[in-house]
Parts: C-alpha cells; sequence; structure tokens
C-alpha cells in the first residue's frame, strides 16, 4: 500500500480470475430487479465472477434508477450471490458517463442482509473486469448512498503495465506489532 499523503492509500491489486455468473433472470430475481436490468454490452461484457483475493459477483446494471431500486432478497443473495467459499458478496454498479460508476456492495452477516457504504476489494474486482474487456484509465467510483456514508474511490487501469489501483481516503482503526520467537523461522 502507497501512501499518497496524510488519509489517502493506494493499493495495487492483484491479477484475478474470473468465472461465468448466475444467469440474468436469477440475478435479476435475487435483486428485485426488471428483467432487463442487467448491462450486456459488448464494450464491457456481462455479470460474472471476479477473485483478485475476495471473489465477488459483479453485476452491470443499464442505469442508476435500476441500481437505486434494488430490492435484493437474503435468501436469493444466499442461494445465487455466494461464492466458491460460501460467502456472499455481490457489487452491483452502473456507469455515469465515460469514467464514472455508481455502485452497491451487498453481504450477509450472520443471517442479515448488509450494505457497505465503501468496498475497495470489490473496486478492484471491477478494474480487472474492466482491464479484461480492454479499458484503461482512471475511474470514479461512488457508493454508499443508500447507507448515508458516500464513499469516493479512485480506480485507476493503467494501460501499459496493465495493472490495477485502488485509492481512496483511510482512516486507521488499529496498529500492532506482531512479534515471533526465535525458535520460528522466517
Amino acid at each position: 500500500m502507497t501512501a499518497l499523503g496524510e488519509d489517502r492509500r493506494e493499493l495495487r491489486a492483484q491479477l484475478a480470475s474470473f468465472r461465468p455468473a448466475p444467469t440474468d433472470a436469477q440475478i435479476t430475481e435475487m435483486l428485485g430487479l426488471s428483467p432487463d436490468a442487467v448491462l450486456e454490452d459488448p464494450r464491457y461484457g456481462r455479470p460474472m465472477w471476479s477473485n483478485n483475493g475476495t471473489e465477488q459477483l459483479l453485476v452491470p446494471l443499464r442505469s442508476l434508477d435500476e441500481l437505486r431500486a434494488l430490492r435484493p432478497s437474503l435468501e436469493l443473495l444466499a442461494r445465487f450471490g455466494a461464492n466458491t467459499n460460501g460467502r456472499v458478496g455481490v457489487y452491483v454498479f452502473a456507469f455515469e458517463g465515460e469514467f464514472a460508476i455508481t455502485s452497491r456492495y451487498f453481504w450477509v452477516n450472520q443471517g442479515e442482509l448488509r450494505e457497505d457504504p465503501g468496498t475497495g476489494s470489490a473496486a478492484a474486482n471491477v478494474g480487472a473486469w474492466l482491464r479484461e474487456a480492454g479499458h484503461s484509465g482512471v475511474w470514479q467510483i461512488t457508493q454508499g448512498h443508500a447507507t448515508g456514508r458516500l464513499n469516493h474511490v479512485q480506480l485507476r487501469i493503467s494501460p501499459e503495465e496493465r495493472e490495477i489501483f485502488v485509492a481512496g481516503r483511510v482512516v486507521s482503526v488499529g496498529r500492532g506489532a506482531l512479534t515471533l520467537p526465535a525458535s520460528v523461522g522466517v
């Protein structure tokens, strides 16, 4: 992680692997959307699972109105939105122009549906998804509208190295050190 100032950090994401997503019908039912809400655009691709350290289901939508109208089902998220480790992680987003994305991230904790106001790991997975489709540049991602905790993440896809960087403001909540006994080799 690289410091970009007193309270901003940038992380270089790992390379991602991909696998097919549930069907559009399953996705729209899971998210409470109209049947044609999912974006199927040759410039970007279709929904898929992306894993660059945390596997998440990426679901691009046709419009911000569809994104705002989400009514996810806890039962269906558990069925269709659980990754290979059994954890629910569904990142739903819409484009707001050429280099702007608005997103929402849903997960399940102790049987309750949760929405994260800002998800850097999912932004990195979207970066891998965009890179896979041949995109580069700097993208601004806004998340947290529905939670009342607005977050802004910068996603940078380097055209030369084809690397992905995620940057944003961070708040440190802890610090520590680990001391290993001399008998433990490193």
